[in-house]
């Protein structure tokens, strides 16, 4: 099947439900249907056009073959270590059957079939891994994959988390570019928008942001809901201009690129063309883009500038009005050991060499970020690592304020609560604090107290709900209004017990739902003996707090819940 025509095929069967699943999000039913087209188009393609049922495609999207031999390096590497995981036999017998079916009708997926110990490690439509078994064993063993629906939500989640961490969460809308980076986001955790599409995993040559980039561009030809189609991407050239990136010797002004909805044009000539504003447009600069200026002179708004972007260099004019000057330039130490007279004399004359980055590209080559994170944990005198968590997050911030540690520490009991738990916080939180189990009410005070000593002002917002008020959420963006804010039903979710709250950040009276604060929160919560969503290795969720009991200590999630359910039944306390 033609890439159109699957596309086409997948708007036409999803296209509303996908339109309504993204109903206050920043993304598009096309964007939807390019990573839908870049994960599993190669297989349901051929089932539609042998007519199966839809049903029968979506039970028969998995893919991706998997044991020792792949060179797989998170879990299961093979199917011995799967089998040692807790319902891991279970799992083995769902995945294997999965490719035994789906290969009788993908070419390709025969020959993996002979070898016993192979089995799919992608299922549903949008390939959710099998390395999240541990931590959401239901969605395989239920085959949940085969619920459109359910796909599409966990999708838009990851989607989310995505826009987070490439600082996009409070942006009401995307440029088609921006979607790009978040697509890629997706695939392998961060997007640089610097370095353009050429990021991701590759396959037969092309990266993965170059094929969604492609299938977006695909998507927007093709109608939905009788709207007439626009292609808003331009094609990405077949040959690139053979100029290879570099570090621009030249120290001058560096600025970047500040704009809101669109990407910045580069020009070819410091003006717009009339009547056509684009002809000299040769390429689109997205935000955050560094740039150099060639020189300080303008021609009227026009600026001249150099960069590189998607590994090709480039010179031209932009609008001045949209660049933002920044310092970029970073010191680099000396390779050899000098003599002390010389030592002195170069820290006198400041002669340490700099370099100056023409994209965000550069300036990871020009510097070790683990190597950074490491010295400043050496220096702040944490355990080192060279990665940058909540307890790295909590010292920086200490640091920034001037304080430290012990300065901050409240008064501790013998429960290792601050003495003044057992008093009240701020009227909303105490609200809430009323609604959770008596075992967890001091743990929430004392967070709020944690936290103001270090100067972060949190309440309490999210304490107990019912059944039906989490089910009322779970509906949110499924069957009625809104965005999707959940994916526990009523009774999987440790708030319906009591023993779990959400915090809000806040500003004077203002409620602030995305800051860095959450960090150091989240890291004053572990050290008071709670659980922390912004822990949690499939979707983070910063303001979520949990008391686990301690039956429950070497238990999973799941067994868990199902414990806390029937002591809910039966009347029996959660902590006894």
């Amino acid at each position: 099947m033609k890439t159109a025509d699957g596309i086409a095929w997948f708007k036409r069967t999803f296209g509303e439900r996908i339109a309504a699943g993204l109903a206050g999000t920043p993304f598009s039913v096309d964007l939807v249907a390019a990573i839908a087209n870049q994960e599993t188009g190669y297989i349901w393609g051929p089932l539609v056009e042998k007519g199966l049922p839809q049903a029968e495609v979506l039970r028969l999207c998995v893919g991706d073959t998997l044991d020792a031999d792949r060179g797989r390096s998170c879990f299961p590497r093979s199917k011995a270590e799967l089998l040692a995981a807790p319902r891991g036999a279970e799992m083995f017998a769902v995945a294997r059957q999965a490719l035994l079916e789906m290969a009788k009708h993908v070419r390709g997926y025969e020959a993996a079939t002979i070898n016993p110990n192979k089995f799919c490690h992608g299922f549903g439509i949008f390939q959710y891994d099998i390395q999240f078994f541990k931590e959401n064993p239901e969605y395989f063993l239920r085959r949940s994959w085969t619920d459109f629906d359910v796909c599409l939500a966990q999708c838009v989640a990851e989607l989310r988390q995505a826009t987070r961490r490439q600082g996009w969460i409070g942006k009401r809308s995307l440029t088609d570019e921006e979607r790009v980076f978040v697509a890629i986001a997706y695939n392998k955790g961060t997007a640089d928008c610097a370095l353009g599409f050429k990021q991701g995993h590759k396959c037969d040559g092309r990266c993965y942001g170059e094929n969604i980039y492609e299938f977006l561009r695909v998507a927007q030809s093709v109608p939905f809901n009788g709207a007439t189609p626009v292609v808003q991407l331009p094609a990405l050239p077949a040959v690139r201009p053979s100029v290879p990136p570099r570090l621009f010797r030249k120290i001058g002004p560096v600025f970047e690129v500040d704009v809101e909805e669109v990407p910045l044009r580069l020009r070819s000539e410091p003006r717009v063309s009339a009547p056509n504003p684009g002809s000299n447009v040769i390429a689109r600069l997205p935000r955050g883009q560094l740039v150099q200026c060639v020189s300080r002179k303008q021609t009227g708004e026009f600026v001249e500038v150099e960069t590189t972007l998607e590994g090709v260099a480039l010179r031209g004019f932009v609008t001045m009005k949209f660049l933002r000057r920044v310092e970029r330039a970073i010191r680099v130490k000396p390779a050899k050991v000098l003599s002390d007279r010389k030592t002195r004399k170069q820290r006198k004359g400041k002669e340490a060499a700099t370099v100056a980055s023409a994209s965000r590209g550069d300036l990871e080559k020009a510097m070790d970020i683990e190597a950074i994170i490491r010295a400043v944990q050496k220096e702040l005198g944490l355990g080192v690592d060279g990665k940058a968590g909540p307890q790295t997050w909590k010292a920086i911030y200490l640091r920034i304020k001037g304080k430290k540690p012990d300065e901050v520490t409240a008064p501790v009991t013998t429960t290792g609560l601050p003495a003044a738990a057992t008093g009240t916080v701020d009227l909303r939180s105490e609200k809430t604090i009323a609604t959770l189990q008596p075992e967890v009410r001091p743990y929430a005070r004392s967070l709020v107290l944690k936290a103001a000593a270090i100067g972060i002002t949190i309440k309490i917002i999210s304490g107990l709900r019912t059944y039906d008020e989490q089910n009322a959420l779970y509906a949110q963006g499924r069957t009625k209004p809104g965005r999707i804010v959940t994916n526990a039903k009523g009774g999987y979710s440790n708030h319906n017990f009591g023993i779990a709250f959400d915090v809000g950040v806040f500003s004077g009276s203002n409620y602030v739902p995305e800051s860095p604060n959450y960090k150091a929160v989240g890291a004053l919560g572990v050290e008071l003996g709670l659980e922390w969503g912004g822990n949690w290795k499939t979707i983070k969720d910063e303001p979520h707090f949990q008391l686990r009991p301690k039956w429950a200590a070497n238990q999973t999630e799941r067994d868990m819940l199902a414990e806390l359910r029937s002591r809910k039944e039966s009347g029996r306390g959660y902590y006894a």
